[in-house]
């Protein structure tokens, strides 16, 4: 499916996603502390989950301009509740794992629990974060979790915007698939959610080198 989806921008579009509530509490997990070696695999993280989050992003912002283009507005909100889980999967190969949250939901199955909901208040009140990684776990398979966060933009607000700037049949497509929605009523620059990338380690590295090597190949 992934595979007709041409790459395209990454901002914009994002804020079409579909997100979640709040889940269960549960304590933040105490730093690990890190070694030279950690950093090292930090910096290939990083790098690699920035361009899935690109790719992700891409692939679903073109499925979306095609359905808006298609059918409208409205139908982006049907389109990405049928595609969006499928197209993290394809994104999410052997030890990585990627996925949107929000604190204000659209879609429950994309829930910010409560340590996901910690650095979502990070994020809100430090706006000059660009994003935020910690190792989760410790032993020979390690956790890394990867969270940038996601602004509002213009042309989120078709979607999440003030119910008097959403675009034709978005209240009535809510209604109908999403009758507890709490996504809309934002204005450009809020924050609307994050990425939330998770890469098991070593067992994502060679993934993450894939990636490496596509992103010197496109520079090339």
């Amino acid at each position: 499916m992934i595979n007709v989806f041409a790459r395209t921008v990454w901002s914009g579009l994002v804020c079409l996603v579909l997100m979640a509530a709040c889940g269960p509490e549960e304590k933040e997990k105490p730093s690990i502390e890190t070694t030279a070696l950690d950093r090292e695999a930090e910096n290939l993280i990083r790098r690699a989950a920035d361009k899935t989050i690109g790719d992700f992003t891409g692939d679903l912002g073109l499925a979306m301009k095609v359905s808006i283009r298609e059918g409208g507005a409205a139908t982006a909100i049907d389109m990405c509740g049928q595609f969006a889980a499928s197209m993290a999967s394809a994104h999410s190969p052997d030890g990585w794992y990627i996925q949107r949250v929000s604190d204000r939901n659209r879609n429950v199955n994309n829930f910010a629990d409560s340590l996901q909901h910690e650095i979502l208040t990070r994020f809100g009140s430090d706006r000059s974060l660009e994003f935020i990684g910690r190792w989760d776990s410790t032993g020979p398979h390690r956790l890394f979790c990867y969270y940038r966060p996601v602004y509002v933009t213009d042309m989120c607000l078709d979607c999440h915007g003030l119910e008097s700037r959403l675009a034709s049949g978005i209240v009535e497509a809510l209604e109908q698939s999403y009758p507890d929605d709490r996504a809309i009523g934002y204005n450009v620059g809020d924050l609307r959610g994050m990425f939330v990338v998770e890469v098991e380690w070593p067992r994502g590295q060679k993934h993450a080198r894939d990636l490496i090597d596509d992103i010197a190949a496109d520079e090339h």
